[in-house]
């Protein structure tokens, strides 16, 4: 898996922190195409939690970033650090985003959600779930890869967040 660190600001205020990830999930042999999840977890000032997941099929040797993608519908995603509790939907939170197709968002525990980033940043093991035309979730385990810059990028915003 992939990261990238997320930082919201306005007017020079840190409002937020996050991590971004970007993960390949294995295809079959002679398959035309590949399939990525995208998702992020993020944590306000306010206190306030927000994770969203998108699933997509792209085709074989292509830029993805460019690439004609096809979404696939999630029926729930959830984001955990290795030995914490899962960043979940809280009831009712679950939801298509209104301003993106297919891009999938919830409100999630803050706590679960700070433990999440902190372990993909700091290279434990994490796992993202993912349910879509099962009746069963898809678990992804592994490390983030992030440079030490990204991660003390990630580092330095919560510092200014909870100042």
């Amino acid at each position: 898996m992939l990261g990238q660190p997320l930082v919201y600001t306005d007017s020079g205020t840190v409002k937020g922190c996050g991590i971004r990830l970007l993960g390949q999930l294995p295809v079959a042999v002679g398959s035309k195409k590949f399939r990525l999840f995208d998702g992020s977890a993020n944590i306000y000032r306010e206190g306030a939690a927000l994770t969203k997941m998108i699933l997509m099929d792209v085709p074989m040797n292509s830029n993805p970033a460019t690439a004609k993608q096809e979404r696939i519908a999630l029926s729930n995603f959830w984001l955990k650090a290795e030995g914490k509790s899962p960043a979940a939907a809280r009831a009712g939170t679950y939801k298509e985003s209104p301003s993106e197709k297919r891009a999938y968002l919830f409100a999630a525990a803050v706590e679960p959600t700070i433990d999440f980033i902190m372990g993909a940043t700091y290279g434990d093991p994490v796992q993202v779930g993912l349910k879509w035309e099962t009746d069963y979730d898809w678990v992804y385990v592994g490390r983030v890869e992030l440079s030490e810059e990204d991660r003390t990028r990630v580092g330095n915003c919560f510092e200014e967040l909870t100042k």
